[in-house]
């Protein structure tokens, strides 16, 4: 790997190796598709990356991701992804921020929606909202969660008590999952369906 590509913009490398760790593409006005042969997938040391609001013309999510293993933040938001969400992002152990909101075409299997959350451990800021997910709430949600957004999926059932009494939450947002219920806290938060932790 060149020792020099921490001179391209939105690319940081570790100094000692000179491998890439971050990738910040955000908002790129990047256009095409991601397949499993790209060139992506040999950044295996990353750390951190963004690809987020760009135009993925559908692509799906490849397994590939999962082997990131020292990813700390997966950033996919609103990049026109669409198919299913693979099993194998659960495998990425030191994960705290998952974003993947705004994929309207991207769809979560119930079972690999409860496997994120439970191999998950390290999340602090998970965002789903308007991904296809048609589950319950699952019991098995991180310690660290900071932030937790689930608008308008179709999460239907109970919503868990437990949820409320993560030690870190600091936002949640349920809001037009109109199959959900259950009760809200009123003296530790401040609103119904887009909860905000009172100081």
């Amino acid at each position: 790997m060149s020792r020099d590509c921490g001179l391209w913009d939105g690319v940081i490398c570790d100094e000692m190796s000179g491998h890439v760790i971050e990738l910040d593409l955000g908002c790129s006005s990047l256009a095409g598709t991601i397949d499993s042969n790209s060139s992506l997938f040999q950044l295996s040391p990353i750390k951190r990356l963004n690809l987020s609001y760009n135009n993925l013309y559908s692509s799906k999510i490849s397994p590939k991701f999962g082997r990131f293993s020292n990813l700390t933040h997966l950033d996919l938001s609103d990049s026109s992804l669409s198919s299913q969400i693979p099993y194998e992002i659960s495998h990425l152990s030191k994960l705290q921020s998952l974003f993947l909101s705004g994929n309207s075409e991207l769809r979560v299997l119930p079972r690999d929606f409860k496997m994120l959350l439970q191999n998950l451990t390290q999340l602090r800021e998970l965002d789903l909202s308007h991904v296809n997910i048609f589950s319950t709430i699952s019991l098995n949600f991180s310690s660290h969660l900071t932030t937790l957004m689930l608008e308008q999926l179709e999460l239907h059932g109970m919503i868990p008590e437990s949820i409320f009494h993560l030690p870190n939450l600091e936002e949640l947002v349920l809001r037009n999952n109109d199959q959900l219920g259950g009760y809200f806290p009123t003296s530790k938060w401040n609103s119904s369906s887009s909860l905000k932790k009172l100081e």
